[in-house]
């Protein structure tokens, strides 16, 4: 019997050391991966804190020594975002498009003087109302900004271009066009509340469509740097009185200021050669215009459905009148054009008196 009970211990103690060495084998899997979890907690958390406490994550793609925000998870519910300057030892030098799209609560943001660009509809956010963008920043993309809910904006000198940027964000009132500017087409186009517009010396271009729709603004002032006023600038500035444009400029493109019902007295500037198509179309309230000396031509639709004009002077420059150039001009009842001057038939209302000198 003893020979018999010595086999069963050993059994015993045989089963026992077969149980524990998967056992120990599984808490010391464990106990690796729990290094492992906090190491990568302490990276994330090292993140984190570069943004004051925020909770949320960056994605990232790295060329080099810099980085591209490319996404940001995070739920921050009324508090402040200032992005990192740095993450994981490289700099952050782009927010890429759609970088902070999808991020509800997101109200207020601090870009790093790290960051050069602006990607394609980076903060197009309604919740947005305050952002920080820093002199460093040379391009502002498309729609980078749209449909926020920004009241105001510092755009710095540093920008040369942002097409559509802030295209339709309607709580935006005042704004400084930046002195390096090339490039704003669209930028603030249906931002029907803008009313304070701040275009420094140093501009050279008032980019098409720019204002357009911007039915707040009153009174602009171009200062002297600027060139060309391009197509539809300030079309359906519905509440435009007064605009004062510069000699420097030397073109105004198609339909710059169509629409403009309030606008009462333009005075076009000498530098001026053509009066390009529907440039004052619809402008209402629009009485008396002279046509500088040295334009050679007034476009199709210029002047068309001005119904209160009452006195043109045209100059013995002007060359060609086009189609329907004060179509509807019912109040227009005589002109006085050159001799030599092309018009077409039906340049002028049929109730307007049409003389030759």
């Amino acid at each position: 019997m003893v020979p018999l009970f010595c086999n069963m211990k050993d059994s015993h103690k045989k089963s026992e050391n077969g149980f524990l060495t998967p056992l120990l084998l599984l808490l010391m899997t464990g106990l690796v991966l729990l290094v492992v979890c906090v190491a990568l907690y302490v990276k994330t958390t090292k993140d984190e804190i570069a943004v004051k406490d925020v909770v949320g994550t960056f994605e990232v793609t790295t060329s080099g020594n810099e980085a591209t925000i490319t996404k940001y998870h995070g739920r921050i519910r009324g508090r402040k975002l200032v992005i990192p300057s740095e993450i994981d030892g490289r700099t952050v030098t782009k927010i890429a498009d759609e970088a902070f799209y999808d991020c509800p609560y997101l109200t207020h943001v601090v870009i790093p003087d790290s960051v050069t660009e602006i990607g394609e509809k980076a903060f197009c956010n309604p919740s947005l109302t305050h952002v920080v963008i820093p002199d460093s920043v040379t391009e502002i993309g498309f729609m980078a900004f749209s449909y926020s809910d920004l009241s105001d904006v510092t755009i710095p000198d540093s920008v040369t271009k942002m097409d559509y940027a802030f295209w339709s964000c309607k709580g935006l009132r005042r704004v400084t066009i930046p002195r390096g500017i090339k490039s704003m087409r669209s930028t603030f186009s249906a931002c029907v509340n803008l009313t304070n517009v701040d275009i420094p010396r140093g501009v050279k271009v008032i980019s098409d469509n720019v204002f357009y729709d911007c039915q707040g603004l009153t009174h602009i002032i171009i200062p002297d740097s600027v060139t060309v006023i391009e197509a539809a600038a300030f079309e359906h500035c519905k509440n435009l009185i007064s605009v004062t444009i510069p000699n420097s400029v030397k073109r105004i493109g198609g339909g710059a200021f169509f629409c403009c019902k309030r606008l009462t007295d333009i005075i076009i500037p000498d530098s001026i050669t053509e009066i390009e198509s529907s440039v004052f179309s619809h402008c209402y309230c629009l009485t008396n215009v002279t046509i500088p000396d040295g334009v050679i031509r007034i476009g199709d639709y210029a002047f068309a459905n001005c119904t209160n004009l009452t006195h043109v002077t045209i100059p013995a420059s002007v060359m060609e009148i086009g189609e329907k150039a004060f179509e509807e001009c019912d109040s227009l009842t005589h002109v006085s054009i050159p001799k030599g001057a092309r018009i077409a038939s039906d340049s002028f209302p049929p109730t307007c008196e049409v003389t030759r000198y």
